[in-house]
Parts: structure tokens; sequence; C-alpha cells
């Protein structure tokens, strides 16, 4: 991920080892809007947060929130994730 406003995923269809990127395009959510996260330092990570065995994506900015980005969201199935404190 790399943002200004808007945030841009940065999908690497290589391997790490040769990576190859499609190009660049705007993070949308499963309804085609433009997600915006716009704190500074904001800080993208993959992280299996459901123990599927598939990288979810986690994203913290400098006030403390912290975003989930599930995977089946992120392929455009929408759901509700729930967090208990």
């Amino acid at each position: 991920m790399a943002g200004n406003h808007y945030n841009w995923l940065l999908e690497n269809v290589g391997s790490d080892a040769r990576p190859v990127f499609r190009k660049p395009r705007k993070f949308m959510d499963p309804d085609g809007n433009p997600i915006s996260v716009t704190h500074h330092e904001g800080h993208g990570a993959g992280y299996d947060w459901d123990a599927d065995g598939r990288l979810d994506l986690m994203v913290g900015g400098e006030s403390g929130a912290i975003y989930l980005f599930h995977r089946d969201w992120l392929s455009g199935i929408k759901h509700k994730v729930t967090v208990r404190r």
C-alpha cells in the first residue's frame, strides 16, 4: 500500500525473489468506493486475523486507530468483523 489522500494497492503478482507489480490501483471497498486512511505515518501489515491461513491487512495510524481489512472484504465479499474489548 502507498498513499496520498487515497490509498493505492501495489499488488505483487510475481514472487518475493522476482517481484512483478500490477499497475497501481485505488484501494476500494466492496461497493467500489475508494478507501481513504489519511493518518500521517500510517503503516500496513499483513496479518492472519482469523487464522484461516490467508493474510488480512491491518493499517495503523498516528491517532492510535487500527483498521482491519479482512481478506474476504478485500476480495469484494461483504461481512462485518466485530472486535470485542
